[in-house]
């Protein structure tokens, strides 16, 4: 930017300062910024958040040791089902699913 352009530029900054009427002081008006800013970082997950998502996982390990235990004890067709190894399975996924895009959307 040459010194003309500099010149120019000071001079519409000047007219429009001169001319704009004086803003109004209305202390119900002003902006309070710093008391709008959040007072600290929050986590990611609440306690609630966490203890279901402990308890589901808990609920999952067992029921998915129970199910491999009965695949290795396999006697009759009865006692193994297939389905409530693919709940479980699906289960953790979907705990695992919802607590990346929790994280995604709060980051």
């Amino acid at each position: 930017m040459g010194k003309k352009e500099k010149d120019i530029d000071n001079r519409i900054r000047r007219m429009i300062r001169e001319n704009s009427p004086e803003p109004s002081r209305n202390p119900w008006l002003e902006r309070k910024v710093l008391n709008r800013l959040p007072p600290s970082i929050r986590p990611v997950f609440g306690l609630p958040e966490i203890v279901g998502m402990g308890i589901v996982i808990v609920a999952i390990i067992l029921m998915i040791n129970s199910e491999i235990q009965k695949l290795y004890n396999w006697d009759s067709v009865v006692e193994f089902d297939y389905s409530v190894l693919v709940c479980c399975l699906l289960s953790g996924l979907s705990v695992a699913t919802y607590a990346v895009l929790t994280m995604l959307k709060k980051c």
